[in-house]
């Protein structure tokens, strides 16, 4: 659905844009859902893994975002959901 005076490759920027700021705002929940867990459960074991997945989406999502700058919407949409796929 096209909102007025908007084309295709507008509105295809605007959604990836907002996956990007949401996939930002899920992955600082993640990190706050660990820090809450820790302190009443009382687990302190390693999170190293997790902490490793969370940097490297936090990472990947800082790339998605330059390339959004530099390269065409479709093809930088493109290469965000072949990225989120792997």
């Amino acid at each position: 659905m096209l909102l007025h005076n908007q084309s295709p490759d507008k509105e295809l920027l605007l959604r990836v844009k907002t996956i990007m700021a949401l996939r930002v705002v899920f992955l600082t929940g993640f990190v706050g859902l660990i820090f809450a867990f820790q302190s009443r459960v009382g687990f302190y074991g390693s999170l190293v893994p997790l902490s490793i997945v969370i940097g490297s989406a936090y990472f990947l999502s800082i790339i998605n975002a330059v390339i959004f700058k530099w390269v065409d919407p479709f093809l930088a949409a493109s290469l965000h959901v072949t990225g989120d796929l792997l």
